[in-house]
């Protein structure tokens, strides 16, 4: 109908606020996904709106800055362009950190990529917006 379902989050850096939200996904179990930019964090919801959890702060590999685009595969993992260290992450269907790309298929440095979507059998388009082109990886299913 076009109206207003339910609303998630309100200004913040506590749980279930955001500074930024730059995108939303939803998983098979209709978890929601939102990347907080300026919090550096990925924060997952119900399908209700509650939250669960973030990820995508704590200190290690896994850390994010400026997260933009944000994908689920049907495995539950999670892709994210991390705009600002110029990477996408891949996070396991618990939040903790998987693998990273650095580089596009051609072996040439992302810069600032933003976007990213799952296409059929195994696609990942990434928009690496520093170098104005569209990335295209096959992820295979169980492999980083």
């Amino acid at each position: 109908t076009g109206e207003e379902d339910f609303s998630i989050g309100g200004y913040g850096d506590e749980p279930g606020r955001f500074i930024g939200p730059a995108d939303v996904a939803v998983d098979r179990a209709r978890r929601i996904y939102v990347t907080d930019r300026e919090n550096g964090r990925v924060q997952v919801f119900d399908s209700l709106g509650g939250y669960l959890r973030s990820f995508g702060w704590e200190e290690g590999p896994g850390r994010l800055s400026s997260p933009s685009g944000i994908a689920v595969d049907l495995a539950g993992r999670v892709y994210v362009a991390d705009t600002g260290n110029n990477r996408i992450v891949v996070f396991g269907k618990g939040g903790a950190y998987e693998d990273e790309s650095r580089t596009g298929p051609d072996g040439l440095t992302l810069a600032a990529p933003r976007g990213v979507a799952l296409g059929d059998g195994g696609t990942l388009y990434v928009s690496d917006s520093g170098n104005d082109r569209v990335c295209v990886f096959l992820v295979r299913p169980g492999t980083p």
